[in-house]
């Protein structure tokens, strides 16, 4: 008889062991228990430690919903921002060769970003002139090449006689040429030039918004893993509830920071700026208090 009760404790002591095991690891890979609750109770069940059942109901209940409505937040921005780049990449590719309008030739930006986002993420872009500044030197490094003929130096490449003449040839040709057809092609040919080099500028422009965009969505998928882990691993019942009130912080205004960068670079609309701002989110204004540049009654709806 008493072997029988200790044999009935024992599994009643490794039940429970495995049941806290899987609420503490189910928040990555979910549980198949519970499974006729409710996803968000079920949720709240694995993710919340049972050393935080100590603090009062409704104090509870509200930290837990904070913590869930900043991960379910932070979950959908992720998720928009990634739509967005993928949509402007098959754009790129759906129009490989856009046909040239004269209509449209003014040049766009010095630089790929405005102000706002400099200010925004000051890390990355420092991060970035230091590739610019690298990239430019080995550019100037490598030996430049004209008309099939290797250059010692950047400065003036080296051309045989022969090159020369070739290169005479061709100079002489389009001066004649445009000679001959006046002042108008003149005007259309540097018209066409300036058109091409300022798409180029617009394409690689946007190259490096997503190339950004990718930075911060992936760097924000760290963090949040950072968060979960700590999550599960405190133990202590008071500095688990100052850890949550935070984690659900950390998770809005990352949410809100992305959803600006998404509004500066012009990947969203006012309409959904205007949804998120009425989904229930308070840390939507920025924290720099950085002033804003431009005009736009569509766009500057906050």
């Amino acid at each position: 008889m008493a072997q029988a009760q200790a044999q009935a404790q024992a599994q009643a002591q490794a039940q429970a062991q495995s049941q806290s095991q899987t609420q503490s690891l189910g928040i990555f890979w979910g549980s198949n228990t519970g499974a006729a609750e409710k996803p968000r109770e079920a949720a709240r069940a694995r993710s919340v430690p049972a050393n935080a059942d100590s603090a009062p109901g409704p104090l509870q209940a509200e930290r837990e919903d904070s913590l869930f409505n900043a991960s379910d937040t932070l979950g959908e921005v992720l998720e928009r921002a990634v739509t967005r780049i993928t949509n402007e990449i098959e754009k790129v590719k759906a129009r490989p060769k856009a046909p040239f309008d004269p209509r449209h030739h003014a040049a766009p930006a010095k630089r790929f970003y405005p102000e706002s986002v400099a200010q925004e993420h000051k890390d990355y872009f420092v991060l970035e002139r230091e590739r610019d500044a690298l990239k430019a030197k080995v550019e100037k490094s490598q030996p430049s090449t004209k008309l099939g003929k290797p250059s010692k130096t950047t400065e003036r490449p080296w051309l045989s006689v022969l090159s020369k003449n070739e290169e005479d040839q061709v100079r002489y040709k389009f001066q004649t040429r445009i000679l001959e057809k006046g002042k108008p092609f003149q005007k259309a040919a540097n018209t066409k030039l300036h058109w091409v080099a300022n798409s180029k500028r617009r394409a690689d422009h946007r190259l490096r918004r997503l190339e950004h965009l990718l930075y911060l969505v992936q760097e924000e998928q760290r963090k949040d893993m950072r968060r979960e882990i700590d999550l599960c691993a405190c133990d202590d019942t008071r500095e688990l509830r100052n850890l949550v009130w935070e984690t659900a912080r950390d998770r809005t205004e990352a949410a809100d920071m992305l959803m600006r960068l998404l509004d500066d670079y012009k990947l969203i609309s006012a309409t959904e700026i205007g949804e998120y701002l009425l989904s229930g989110n308070v840390f939507f204004e920025r924290q720099l208090h950085v002033p804003r540049t431009r005009v736009s009654s569509k766009r500057d709806v906050f």
